[in-house]
């Protein structure tokens, strides 16, 4: 018989499920209703004409995030509830507490208007890199355990901080991150490296082994709804949005994110930069444009 975890396992995964049903059933009926159909492939790159991008990946989120709410609400007063067991092991415990964790995470990202256009929000803050960092590669931890993938991860300093909004930025992180898992294959590699580089800017690497792209599709995968050929024929899941976000926000940031392949090494590299915080900007946030601009002219100018 089943215990107590187990039930609640199961009734996560079953809401779990229902959201993806209802996000599928949205994109069915925006395909529908716009006659979007596949069009014949040109030179070796499969082409869909769907809502994506015939509506705009603004208004294709947007419908989602609002039909997503409802299902998400469930999740969490469902984890919550199998929280509340007295028979959980610590294990179980555990995985509901992570899947806890991201639920709300999610939920926070559908409550943030325009999160995922790209543009950031106005209320932007000093944020660490390397807690982002660190805290969305506790959530791929699974993933990663699975597939026995060698997982190195190297920071040139303890804090690297930028000025932005913290859950656009771990989004597109989010993002690098599930791609990098995504293609690569069961027993390769992920190494994720951040610094700071001598042009004022924190950059985020990450390099993993597995599939990877040809030349000429490098840019092309930051298109909204664009698909490889490779991904098309091996069944990889997924609709060619998520690279396409993440460059949004980080150039919303006054950033760049770029890509490049190695196809005869079978290696892929995702370079997030991001403009540094300057240390007036921070003495400023703390003690006033006055102490900043003693300190930008060579003073201390903190009391």
């Amino acid at each position: 018989m089943m215990d107590a975890s187990g039930w609640g396992l199961l009734v996560v995964a079953g809401a779990l499920v229902a959201i993806v049903g209802i996000a599928r059933a949205s994109y069915v009926a925006g395909r529908a209703g716009s006659g979007g159909a596949m069009d014949k492939p040109r030179s070796g790159v499969c082409v869909v004409s769907d809502p994506v991008r015939d509506l705009g990946i603004e208004d294709v989120v947007a419908k989602l995030c609002h039909e997503l709410r409802t299902p998400l609400g469930s999740v969490l007063g469902n984890i919550d509830l199998a929280l509340t067991g007295t028979t959980i092991d610590a294990h179980a415990r555990t995985r509901l507490v992570t899947a806890q964790r991201n639920a709300q995470r999610l939920k926070t990202m559908l409550e943030q208007s325009g999160v995922t256009a790209g543009a950031p929000a106005e209320d932007l803050a000093e944020c660490d890199l390397c807690d982002i960092v660190d805290e969305r590669l506790a959530a791929f931890e699974v993933g990663f355990s699975a597939r026995s993938l060698a997982l190195s991860v190297e920071a040139s300093e303890i804090e690297l901080l930028v000025n932005g909004a913290e859950l656009q930025l771990g989004q597109a992180v989010d993002i690098v991150l599930s791609n990098a898992l995504k293609y690569t294959d069961d027993h390769g590699w992920i190494d994720v490296g951040l610094h700071r580089d001598d042009t004022g800017f924190v950059v985020l690497t990450c390099i993993n082994s597995g599939q990877t792209f040809e030349d000429a599709e490098v840019e092309q995968v930051f298109e909204s709804g664009h698909r490889t050929t490779a991904a098309v024929d091996s069944g990889m899941p997924g609709q060619g949005l998520g690279l396409g976000i993440a460059r949004k926000i980080v150039e919303g940031h006054g950033g760049t994110l770029q890509l490049t392949a190695w196809p005869d090494r079978g290696v892929t590299s995702v370079q997030m930069r991001l403009p540094a915080l300057d240390v007036s900007d921070r003495v400023a946030a703390l003690h006033g444009t006055d102490a900043a601009d003693s300190v930008a002219a060579g003073g201390l100018g903190v009391s």
